[in-house]
């Protein structure tokens, strides 16, 4: 079975343009992925994912 968990709509009003206390996603100095999650984007994802495994999203 495949379940689709949105991971994108968590990070709304937390995107790289925002202050570093706010943003949960880094750029990158490269042209192959320009940007990442950083440590709070990856437990919100994480998060995310987590409870559609168990049920409670």
């Amino acid at each position: 079975m495949v379940e689709y968990v949105d991971v994108y709509k968590p990070t709304v009003g937390h995107d790289m343009c925002q202050g570093s206390d706010t943003r949960w996603t880094e750029l990158l100095n490269t042209t192959m992925a320009p940007a990442r999650p950083n440590a709070v984007g990856q437990l919100v994802m994480g998060f995310g994912v987590a409870g559609q495994l168990l049920g409670r999203s």
